[in-house]
């Protein structure tokens, strides 16, 4: 799959499945022994939507390896809970420490998505490629969460008032009141 190009979504199954029988775990370490080596794939931690898309993010595989993390977003998570690829976001280059371990936190534009924002309540999904071209199967989806923007309460329902400012609206299962300081409440 050349994830510039490609869309891998909707197809009734897993985007990638290495083993053809479901999602493949995780294990410590790697190299593995089997289809694509076995690739681990991200674990996604946090996902939040703002200007730009900002991920945060695991990857435990071959130690001292420059890894790419290609991230994609859906409008809907899989079923299966781990990712598809509908459209691409853009890579994070990681490198592994001497256990296998890197993480990140990265920021990444959402001029892929129709109207080039990236809405709350999407599922973000990421693939780890090694330098030889194995790559993983999708990492489990991660759902975009809103930061605090004005162009959130522009587009929510809810009441406004100015001078000073202040706005309540509620979004995707979230109360929030706008003002100093923003604060966001479950609903």
């Amino acid at each position: 799959m050349d994830p510039l190009v490609d869309s891998n979504a909707e197809n009734g199954a897993l985007g990638i499945d290495l083993g053809a029988d479901g999602v493949t775990l995780n294990t410590p370490g790697g190299p593995h022994t089997g289809p694509n080596d076995f690739q681990n794939y991200p674990v996604l931690s946090a996902t939040f939507a703002g200007p730009t898309l900002n991920i945060l993010g695991t990857l435990n595989i071959t130690p001292s390896t420059t890894f790419f993390i290609d991230v994609y977003a859906n409008p809907v998570a899989d079923p299966s809970g781990h990712g598809q690829g509908e459209y691409y976001l853009g890579p994070i280059i990681v490198n592994t420490d001497a256990s296998g371990n890197a993480s990140f936190n990265a920021n990444l534009a959402a001029g892929a998505i129709p109207g080039g924002v990236l809405p709350a309540g999407w599922a973000i999904s990421a693939t780890a490629t090694d330098p030889a071209g194995n790559t993983s199967e999708f990492s489990g989806g991660q759902t975009v969460v809103c930061k605090a923007t004005p162009s959130v309460v522009a587009n929510a329902s809810g009441t406004y008032t100015s001078n000073p400012f202040t706005a309540t609206a509620t979004v995707i299962g979230w109360a929030a009141t706008v003002s100093s300081p923003f604060r966001a409440t479950p609903s």
